[in-house]
């Protein structure tokens, strides 16, 4: 816990496995998207690398290679449509929510998912 009161809950992997419900998740690209996009509307001030993405702004953060490959084409996606913001640094990339898209993305976020 922080010293402002926030706990943040990571979730935990089981024998190496992702789990959602009762069965084992399948990664899919609009899940990531939706993943991350969730993550960023609880957490509007949230700014991360990469690697933080990964393990922080995931449903379900136990990744293999081809799972990262998708989770990060989906925030690439986010970016390219405009509601997460790339910002370039001297050493990695820092992620973060387009402030200006919050409304929207929570509006995309109460639809059905078949326009991810």
């Amino acid at each position: 816990m922080f010293p402002n009161g926030i706990a943040l809950a990571r979730y935990e992997c089981r024998d190496g496995e992702r789990l959602r419900g009762s069965g084992r998740m399948e990664p899919h690209d609009a899940e990531f998207r939706r993943s991350i996009l969730d993550y960023l509307v609880h957490h509007p001030g949230a700014k991360d690398t990469q690697d933080g993405v990964l393990n922080w702004w995931i449903a379900e953060p136990c990744l293999d290679e081809r799972d990262e490959r998708a989770a990060l084409g989906a925030l690439e996606a986010l970016v390219a449509r405009g509601w997460v913001v790339k910002r370039e640094t001297s050493s990695l990339p820092i992620y973060s929510l387009n402030q200006a898209h919050l409304d929207e993305i929570r509006t995309f976020l109460t639809q059905d998912g078949t326009d991810t």
